[in-house]
C-alpha cells in the first residue's frame, strides 16, 4: 500500500475499525510497519449506532486484515481478504 501511495497511482487511507488493544499500539505498528499514508482509527460502533459500512461489507465476517478499495467516486471496487501480497 505504501508504494501505490508513493508511486502516486491511488490515494490511499488506513482505517483501523477493530483495534487490536488501543489507538497507540495499532498507529505504532502501522509506523513499525513502513506506512506515511493518512491513517484513522474509528473506534467500535454502539450497539444502537449502524456503522457506516453496514450495507457494503459485513465487517463481523470480514478477516482481519481485510482491504477495501473504493473507485474515485466513493464506490466499492473491490475487498482484498488477508495480508496483501508484497509486489
Amino acid at each position: 500500500m505504501q508504494a501505490l501511495a508513493e508511486q502516486g497511482e491511488a490515494s490511499v487511507v488506513a482505517i483501523g475499525l477493530d483495534l487490536p488493544g488501543d489507538r497507540a499500539q495499532a498507529h505504532a505498528l502501522f509506523l513499525e510497519r513502513g506506512g506515511k499514508f493518512g491513517a484513522f482509527y474509528v473506534p467500535p460502533a454502539k450497539q444502537d449506532a449502524p456503522s457506516p459500512l453496514n450495507g457494503l461489507v459485513d465487517l463481523d465476517r470480514l478477516p482481519i486484515p481485510t482491504t477495501l478499495v473504493f473507485s474515485a467516486q466513493g464506490q466499492l471496487q473491490r475487498v482484498i481478504r488477508g495480508p496483501l501480497p508484497s509486489k
